[in-house]
């Protein structure tokens, strides 16, 4: 016979103290997962100060259909229509719109459709 007292309790003490210690990672995992997959505004983002400063654009006249989403959590990706008051300069109010996304908001993927003349979805704001 062993004199070894029996510690079979041990195992299940561990166990619960184990999935103790992941649950919180889970539900923050899941969190974070199923915001990417339902396209949420990235942590971090506030679309209505981007909606603001891209109007700021010279030659911006007005910004709708905007989207702002994340597919790897640390991106930004973002679309946008633009519309202009001058067809022959929309290029450069394009270009100047993706260069302050970049340069103000780390913003490194944004297509920019310009119009002459809103298309209907002024209202269109994703958030």
């Amino acid at each position: 016979m062993s004199t070894r007292p029996k510690l079979n309790w041990i195992d299940p003490i561990v166990a619960i103290a184990i999935g103790l210690w992941v649950l919180p990672r889970t539900w923050t995992l899941l969190r974070d997962t199923t915001h990417i997959l339902l396209q949420g505004v990235p942590r971090g983002f506030n679309l209505a100060a981007i909606r603001a400063a891209m109007i700021e654009v010279e030659g911006v006249t007005q910004v709708h259909d905007l989207h702002l989403w994340s597919v790897a959590g640390d991106d930004a990706s973002l679309t946008a229509h633009v519309a202009v008051g001058d067809n022959d300069n929309a290029e450069t109010i394009r270009r100047a719109v993706v260069e302050m996304l970049e340069s103000r908001f780390d913003i490194h993927h944004a297509t920019i459709q310009t119009e002459t003349e809103p298309c209907g979805d002024e209202e269109s704001l994703h958030s």
